[in-house]
């Protein structure tokens, strides 16, 4: 007997359906509550897996349906696929490791920890999970640390990791130093070490802690190492090493001693400082800096005048590594010819002119920053306190922790006078020890965060080439040797452990020229020149190179931008600024 219905759309009024569509919306977590339920009672299970003494029930279906290691080997025609009980070698997958893969073949879920997430990654290898592969390595990445980041390391390779590899592998690159200090290097493999010593991108703030790095893991195991130490050497770049240490340290270190490769080495990087005329017969790679590209920060440009000469509040940030412009948060007050400094990754607007009077008031600037430590739009202005004298066209540097404010003009005078602050403990600006000179659009520089350079300005009257240093460990200044031209309204900044002095004013004409300061053997020798003169121009290190940003070329402010490579000694353009042009001041926060 059948149901017969015949539709008819005006039958008493009433619309009649011919289907009607069901749905049970917890079907799925029913139906694997239940599978789960037959497996612990051992119902129609029909395959035992088996690794080592450890043996599994499972429902052959189940492990098709989830695992594409099983899907291929219950679908075509294995061997396996008519057997009872299979046997998985332990040394592609461990018990425990097969046991949650298992379970969550019937709940989907699974933990990951700090303890089981290489057995899971071993496993999802052999069992062809990738999305857990992929997860686990993302675990694995969020708990990278200097005690286990080398291991990470081999672990993702042996596994290819990519992902995972290559996030290591910048991990160690940044936290290079951090790395070698706890000691965790000194057991790794003669070709492990000597692939990271070779390494462009350590971050080190000197050569001599890759130095350091070496001579620790030989002496670990001098017996069986000391045969390596030449090889591991000539990664080293010696002439990057201040001549003291040279002196001092490498050349009184018995393993040194005993290489003749070592010896030439060293006697090698000795030449670079006492003779100049064999520095072109260096291997290029020895004079290379490292540089951690993982820290190339942005470079933050603050105030500035306009060309009709109006100091303005704005500020930009630079992506050196896309060259995009991005607009930031503008300052409280309007300020050109200021001083900029960083401490603790916060910046620092100082003084300046707003256009009417000499500024003493002091902001400070910490950005927001993303997930990867960039610095983005946000954040704000704060007022600190203030200089104890009002001052334009002055330099900031920061020295041990300490701002330090050089010079400058009053509206009266140049100023040879320099004020001092540590965020972190001060309330107010203490007065230092004099210059030797009164120094107005000065460039200050600051080499091992000890010796502070004032570098050539004006005191209203003579234009100097004279350089000063400051100790900051016996509060002296004394003078050095004399840049070979004289000029102000320079731009200054550390870069390789030089001083580079970029453009300026000498008095009758805008400068494009360029000189770099060795501090050993305390000399200074030219460069290429700028594409554009530039004076009251602004300069930063960042990510191994100098960027000329702005300036005023005797005819117009300029908004172009100028990026210097040591290693070809040649300048190339950049993208220009969006709103700024002289008069500004300039700095670069980390990531």
């Amino acid at each position: 007997m059948s149901f017969r219905c015949s539709r008819s759309p005006r039958s008493h009024g009433v619309n009649l359906e011919e289907t009607l569509r069901y749905e049970e919306s917890n079907f799925g977590s029913r139906f694997a509550g239940a599978m789960q339920e037959m497996r612990r009672e051992g119902k129609l299970c029909d395959v035992i897996i088996k690794v080592g003494e450890r043996r599994f029930s499972a429902h052959r279906l189940v492990l098709a349906a989830c695992i594409p290691y099983f899907r291929s080997m219950f679908t075509l025609g294995m061997a396996e696929d008519d057997q009872q009980e299979i046997q998985i070698d332990e040394g592609s997958i461990d018990a425990i490791a097969m046991e949650t893969y298992i379970s969550f073949a019937y709940n989907g879920k699974l933990l990951i920890t700090l303890s089981n997430v290489q057995s899971l990654v071993t496993g999802a290898c052999f069992l062809q999970l990738t999305a857990i592969k992929d997860e686990c390595c993302r675990f694995m990445q969020n708990n990278i640390h200097v005690n286990n980041c080398f291991d990470i390391l081999k672990f993702a390779d042996l596994f290819l990791c990519e992902g995972l590899h290559a996030e290591t592998k910048k991990f160690i690159r940044k936290h290079f130093a951090d790395f070698v200090q706890s000691s965790f290097h000194l057991n790794i493999s003669f070709e492990d070490l000597h692939m990271l010593i070779s390494d462009d991108g350590l971050n080190v703030p000197s050569e001599e802690v890759v130095y350091e790095a070496v001579i620790k893991w030989v002496e670990h195991d001098r017996d069986k190492r000391s045969h390596l130490v030449s090889q591991l050497m000539a990664c080293i770049r010696f002439p990057l090493m201040r001549p003291p240490f040279l002196s001092d340290v490498v050349s009184c270190n018995d393993l040194i001693k005993s290489s003749h490769d070592c010896r030439d080495l060293v006697d090698e990087a000795k030449d670079f400082y006492l003779i100049p005329d064999r520095r072109a017969a260096i291997d290029p790679v020895k004079l290379r800096g490292r540089c951690c590209r993982e820290l190339v920060g942005h470079v933050y440009v603050i105030g500035g005048l306009t060309s009709a000469g109006d100091s303005v509040n704005f500020v930009e940030h630079f992506d050196c590594l896309n060259e995009k412009w991005m607009p930031g948060v503008p300052t409280k007050l309007p300020r050109s010819r200021l001083g900029v400094a960083v401490h603790n990754n916060s910046l620092y607007a100082i003084g300046g002119y707003d256009g009417c009077r000499r500024l003493d008031s002091v902001e400070r600037y910490s950005p927001l920053v993303e997930g990867g430590g960039v610095p983005i739009s946000g954040g704000c202005w704060e007022m600190c306190p203030s200089l104890n004298t009002k001052r334009s066209v002055l330099s900031a540097v920061v020295v041990k922790d300490t701002i330090i404010v050089c010079g400058g003009y009053n509206g009266i005078a140049s100023l040879n006078t320099i004020e001092l602050y540590s965020p972190l403990e001060d309330d107010c600006w203490r007065v230092g020890t004099p210059m030797l000179k009164a120094r107005s659009a000065t460039g200050c520089c600051v080499l091992d965060d000890r010796y502070l350079f004032a570098i050539g300005g004006h005191d209203g009257l003579s234009i100097f080439k004279s350089v000063e240093m400051f100790d900051a460990e016996s509060q002296d200044w004394v003078m050095v040797a004399p840049m070979m031209s004289k000029r102000c309204r320079h731009g200054a900044a550390v870069l390789n452990g030089r001083i580079y002095v970029c453009g300026g004013y000498d008095g009758s004409k805008f400068l494009s020229s360029c000189e770099v300061y060795d501090q050993y053997p305390n000399a200074w020798s030219p460069i290429a020149p700028m594409q554009c003169a530039r004076s009251r121009v602004s300069v930063v290190a960042n990510g191994g190179r100098l960027y000329a940003l702005g300036g005023f070329d005797g005819t117009s402010n300029l908004s172009s931008v100028e990026v210097y490579n040591p290693e070809s000694n040649t300048w190339e353009f950049t993208t220009s600024m969006i709103c700024h042009e002289g008069g500004i001041g300039a700095a670069v926060l980390n990531k």
